[in-house]
């Protein structure tokens, strides 16, 4: 989908439950590989996938010790809750948010008997267009004058 490329998964999906964030325009990440445990036949289970793993930690450091990739955190932390913020502020849709370690993170639920597809969609819409928005902006308060 156009704007997929704008978010990261935090958690992997679960039933109807899409836990992400927003991925920063220069954040690159790496596939990550996940240790999901030992499966009932005694093999290990491990997951690859994009984005992050539920072993992936974001450690903040205490003081002044930070580096750039608490730097990288926090305003992708400030973004998302932004994106967050704006879009429940609209009342277009409704989202929750969470704190998975330290990174912030937007919930999307889409349990519901009533929705369809097209219900899906237009949030996605939603989401991705907020986001693009908001990136705009602070590209355009990052130019010099």
């Amino acid at each position: 989908y156009e704007g997929s490329d704008l978010f990261e998964l935090v958690a992997p999906p679960r039933f109807a439950l899409t836990v992400l964030r927003v991925k920063l325009p220069k954040e690159k990440r790496e596939k990550t590989t996940a240790h999901l445990g030992t499966s009932k036949a005694g093999t290990t289970e491990t997951k690859v996938d994009e984005g992050l793993a539920s072993n992936d930690v974001f450690p903040l450091p205490s003081g002044a010790d930070k580096g750039p990739h608490t730097d990288m955190l926090t305003r992708a932390n400030a973004v998302t809750k932004e994106v967050y913020e704006s879009i429940n502020a609209s009342g277009d849709i409704f989202l929750t948010s969470t704190m998975i370690k330290n990174c912030y993170a937007i919930r999307v639920v889409g349990a519901n008997e009533q929705t369809d597809e097209q219900h899906l969609r237009k949030a996605f819409e939603i989401l991705a267009g907020t986001t693009k928005e908001i990136l705009r902006k602070l590209e355009r308060q990052a130019e010099p004058e």
